[in-house]
């Protein structure tokens, strides 16, 4: 089933009773014509930084398998819909439509996110630097492919998380890296109650020690 998704038979359907389903690609998508090979490439440099901007063309290398010659060359087909800024004395890109977002006011209040595996926030890029401090990273990354669910504080990894079913409630339980504040304990339990309310249940929060 692999083998045919790698050559453009089949991909991923709808599930149904909770089973992956595949159909074939040209009953599901639309098949644009073929690009050359260079203008496919700018193609998937714009696609890539609409979803994982600001970054740059050793991020697309790392996402995308593309040699680093490869990356640089289609961000340079590009450049002038690119808008550059600096992060930690590094070079990173915009699409110029995404511009506006360096004129947002930065914000102040306290933002507490759980996040699932293999969420988009920590995929992507060269490395997960900028989100997950060194001495934590394998407790998220710990290798063979795996990305743990995350709490964030501030867009930061703070803690890992899972889920425990029981027979009246979901319990989410928390794995800190460091001590939590009290006032991030507070912002987690507002997110887990928006976690129990989507999912339909009642929740619970376990904070493990440090």
């Amino acid at each position: 089933m692999h083998h045919a998704g790698l050559n453009g038979l089949l991909c991923y359907g709808p599930n149904q009773a909770g089973e992956e389903t595949f159909v074939l690609l040209n009953d599901w998508a639309e098949i644009g014509a073929a690009l050359p090979e260079g203008e496919a490439r700018a193609e998937l440099a714009r696609r890539y930084l609409s979803a994982y901007a600001p970054a740059g063309p050793e991020d697309l290398a790392g996402w995308s398998g593309l040699t680093l010659t490869q990356s640089r060359a289609a961000f340079s087909a590009i450049t002038d819909e690119l808008v550059e800024i600096e992060y930690g004395g590094e070079s990173l890109w915009l699409l110029s439509g995404q511009g506006a977002w360096l004129d947002d006011e930065p914000v102040e209040d306290l933002h507490v996110r759980l996040l699932p595996r293999y969420d988009t926030y920590l995929l992507g890029y060269r490395d997960r630097g900028m989100v997950v401090p060194d001495a934590f990273r394998k407790r998220i990354h710990p290798g063979g492919g795996i990305v743990h669910p995350v709490v964030l504080v501030d867009g930061v990894a703070a803690a890992t998380w899972n889920t425990k079913r029981q027979k009246s409630r979901t319990e989410v339980i928390v794995d800190p890296f460091e001590t939590l504040a009290g006032d991030v304990i507070d912002r987690l339990i507002d997110e887990v109650q928006r976690l129990g309310r989507f999912l339909e249940v009642s929740t619970h929060v376990t904070v493990l020690s440090t």
